[in-house]
């Protein structure tokens, strides 16, 4: 994992890539807070950094993830890895735009 270590210093280096995102057909079955935890999560933080980076409690997290995972389908923190997307970096031949 590119997030390694341990405390603050692991915190500041796992902090989700401003470029990932849910795909949309996922995004639209979560709450914005269930999306935060879920991209935190696929950072591979545990649950304890989540919910310091997130100001919200371990519990919660857990919480979020339980529902999440229900929601999306999925059991373990490696399946999420499919559900998520990146911007285009250029547009596909014929769709320049008008």
């Amino acid at each position: 994992l590119p997030c390694s270590g341990s405390g603050n210093a692991r915190i500041a280096r796992c902090k989700p890539d401003p470029q990932l995102f849910l795909a949309p057909q996922w995004a639209a079955l979560l709450s914005e807070q269930e999306q935060r935890v879920v991209l935190e999560c696929a950072t591979g933080a545990p649950y304890r950094e989540i919910a310091h980076t997130l100001g919200i409690s371990e519990s919660s997290v857990k919480t979020y993830m339980q529902r999440s995972f229900r929601k999306l389908g999925i059991y373990r923190r490696d399946q999420l890895a499919p559900l998520l997307a990146r911007p285009p970096t250029r547009l596909p031949p014929g769709d320049e735009g008008p």
